[in-house]
């Protein structure tokens, strides 16, 4: 038996402020692709 597994995060890679402080800000993640397959004999 196989299985997959798609993720993807920030699909269309806009930018954002993951975190804002005083004056700067910390950016996040870019698009993110992970893919996962499993395979049970």
């Amino acid at each position: 038996m196989w299985s997959a597994k798609l993720n993807v995060t920030n699909v269309t890679d806009k930018k954002y402020a993951d975190s804002l402080y005083r004056g700067f800000y910390i950016p996040g993640a870019s698009r993110s692709v992970q893919l996962t397959v499993k395979a049970m004999f």
